[in-house]
């Protein structure tokens, strides 16, 4: 009843916070004050945000950000700011747009000492590096956030940094660590978060749950987060449903494995979201492959060529060319087969070259990002000097002025970098006491461990002796049970399995016979028959008596 009871307010604050769209455009129209204005239009564009609508938010930011009537509006100016920022991370390969967009908004932050818009800053910062692979860099800013959020009571940010963490720990494999803190972040979301980040940590949880292969837990908060999404119209909705057959397909159910993939594919295609139609359509293909579903297979295959055709997915090719491999093979089709091997086998050639080329990117990108970072960092530096200075001190007091801001930056830096060494040494020998106190208590434990085992060994020697004795003499019993089975198995084979052919031939004979005098011949033969069978069996009935007692000798 609570649970029922908490989804019911979960989904009062969903209603009540998130209006919908259409009414917001509305309420925009009719509005007069320009201040209202610029609340309405921020709540639509985060509305936007939230149900898939990218197109639709980066239009509306933009315009807002150079709307003049803004820029005496900071904070406004600041949440549209980090909402494209947030935007452009969103849809990858617009890092250095997004950290232009943060940069705004976590200087004016900065300008006023507003630690809860840091917080956010921070995460957002720290989602950029992580789509670059940066992992350290990504944690780093991630810990910022949490410990800023923990500073100033602000839970949702610190859900925020939780679920960041979480999602880090996934990437490396470590599900039940990112378990740990998905749930945290979860609970602290259904306590005071909005309804789409509740969905959101529920679908990361169902994730982990999948990975380490509790398939029950992870559908029970797949149902529930699937329901609030069909409610609220979340674009993570094809994701849940994915997740949803994935279980299901571990769970080895694949009737319904197949309703959710086929559910996922339609809510993906229509969100525009390729690369999922066709991970799902992958797995849909793999149940159909499981289950020697050849036909259903083949034209899945069709679909999933016909999209791979209109989008460039190199991975996306060397599934189809694998599973297609496997369907020609199942059908001995070799070769087809070997086509299909060898397409594979060059695409992967190529998808291993284009994962290098990738992984030099990306640290090519995470280079470039910082040196974006450093570079506005040092024009803001710039900034603030020029506007307090005068243009006829420019030139020698100019240069000196900067030439003493850098070495005070490498020295600070430099002893940052010492006190964080320092730091680190502190707490690394305060583990390695503590790993020794274990390690000495682990010695003494040993030693008692190894009296104890020898004293056992010996108790052990003395029933090994009496267990040779015993199995010498079970062994022989055992060889001459085998004997007797062997000819038993001979007489069952060999000579009950003849009469019996020739008895049910004669039956057969006499059953299509009309022939009087033929079916009392055939009569007599089939009696023969029957008395060399009973003599068969009271042969074996005499083997099986005297493999009786041989019978109980593992008692």
């Amino acid at each position: 009843m609570k649970k029922l009871v908490g989804v019911f307010i979960l989904l009062l604050v969903a209603f009540i916070c998130h209006g919908d769209i259409d009414s917001l455009k509305n309420e925009l129209q009719k509005n007069t004050s320009k201040n209202n204005e610029f609340s309405i239009q921020l709540e639509l564009l985060n509305a936007y945000y939230e149900r898939g609508f990218n197109d639709e938010a980066i239009q509306l930011g933009e315009k807002l950000l150079v709307d003049p009537a803004i820029q005496n509006h900071d904070e406004l100016k600041a949440k549209v700011a980090n909402r494209l920022g947030t935007i452009y991370t969103n849809i990858g390969g617009k890092d250095n747009a997004a950290l232009k967009y943060l940069t705004i908004a976590l200087d004016i932050y900065r300008e006023e000492g507003n630690l809860f818009g840091q917080g956010i800053i921070f995460n957002n910062l720290g989602n950029i590096y992580r789509d670059l692979a940066y992992d350290s860099k990504a944690m780093d800013y991630y810990l910022k956030s949490l410990e800023i959020c923990r500073e100033i009571k602000d839970k949702e940010g610190e859900a925020f940094a939780l679920k960041n963490i979480g999602i880090l720990y996934e990437y490396q494999g470590w599900y039940e660590k990112a378990l740990e803190y998905h749930h945290l972040a979860l609970y602290i979301r259904e306590k005071e978060g909005s309804i789409f980040q509740i969905i959101s940590s529920m679908l990361n949880v169902a994730i982990s749950y999948n990975g380490l292969q509790e398939y029950e837990k992870a559908l029970l908060t797949l149902e529930r987060a699937q329901l609030m999404a069909e409610e609220n119209k979340s674009e993570l909705i094809d994701e849940i449903l994915h997740e949803k057959g994935n279980a299901h397909f571990s769970l080895g159910i694949p009737d319904k494995a197949r309703f959710y993939y086929e559910k996922a594919i339609s809510q993906a295609t229509t969100f525009k979201k390729y690369k999922v139609v066709c991970s799902t359509l992958e797995d849909l293909i793999r149940l159909n492959l499981i289950n020697s579903e050849f036909e259903a297979m083949k034209n899945n295959l069709i679909r999933l060529k016909s999209l791979l055709d209109t989008i460039s997915y190199v991975r996306g090719n060397v599934g189809y060319e694998l599973l297609s491999y496997q369907l020609d093979s199942a059908n001995n089709n070799e070769l087809s087969a070997l086509r299909h091997f060898q397409r594979m086998s060059r695409l992967n050639d190529s998808l291993y070259s284009v994962s290098n080329r990738e992984d030099l990117i990306q640290q090519r990108s995470a280079l470039e990002l910082l040196q974006t970072e450093n570079e506005l960092e040092l024009e803001r530096t710039k900034q603030k000097f020029q506007s307090k200075i005068y243009i006829y001190i420019v030139g020698f007091l100019t240069i000196t002025l900067l030439g003493l801001s850098y070495i005070v930056y490498v020295k600070l830096k430099s002893n940052r970098k010492l006190n964080k060494q320092k730091a680190e040494i502190s707490h690394k020998n305060k583990k390695l006491k503590k790993l020794n106190d274990q390690l000495n208590d682990t010695v003494e434990e040993l030693r008692s461990a190894n009296e104890t085992i020898e004293n056992q060994n010996k108790i052990i020697s003395q029933h090994n002796e009496k267990l040779e004795e015993m199995v010498t003499e079970r062994t022989k019993k055992v060889v001459d049970y085998s004997n007797k089975l062997e000819e038993y198995a001979f007489h069952t084979a060999h000579n009950l399995r003849a009469p019996v052919a020739r008895l049910l031939g004669l039956t057969n004979l006499f059953n299509i016979s009309t022939d009087e005098k033929e079916k009392q011949v055939l009569l007599e033969k089939i009696v023969k028959e029957t008395e060399e069978i009973d003599s068969v069996i009271h042969t074996i009935s005499v083997i099986l008596d005297e493999t009786a007692p041989l019978k109980n000798l593992g008692s």
